[in-house]
């Protein structure tokens, strides 16, 4: 019978103690902003979640609403503007930000059929990229 060790932070299993080990060394990501922070923020090529998101789906399909409103939206999104974090989610050894757009100021942009389940603008998973918008725009 194999032991099974587990990360206690993201659950992953190994017979191997010390890959386990080092998993839990990574440790949970501390945020670097807090709810309710305002940041500005670019979606551009140089710092992508549409154009990341958009690339993915064409992978899925080229035709199809989806597809059409994320070209269309891309124009609007392409600016520096102000951004709410509206909440931090923690899961594991990942994070991600999710932005709310502010009335007048920004863009709050979702392309699923319910608007909320599908897909989110804008979202920012993990800290170095939160860092590097950080660096950039803020």
């Amino acid at each position: 019978m194999k032991t099974l060790y587990m990360c206690e932070i993201c659950g992953r299993q190994s017979e191997d103690k010390d890959d386990i080990e080092k998993c839990e060394n990574v440790g949970v990501p501390a945020p670097l902003v807090n709810i309710g922070d305002i940041i500005y923020f670019n979606d551009c090529k140089e710092t992508p979640i549409l154009f990341g998101n958009e690339k993915l789906i064409t992978k899925i399909s080229n035709t199809g609403s989806l597809y059409d409103t994320m070209r269309k939206a891309r124009v609007f999104l392409n600016q520096l503007l102000r951004y709410k974090v509206q909440n931090i989610i923690v899961d594991g050894h990942e994070i991600e930000y999710r932005l709310q757009g502010i009335k007048g100021e920004s863009i709050n942009f979702s392309a699923s059929d319910d608007l909320k389940t599908f897909w989110r603008y804008p979202v920012i998973y993990g800290n170095d990229f939160m860092q590097e918008i950080l660096d950039k725009y803020n």
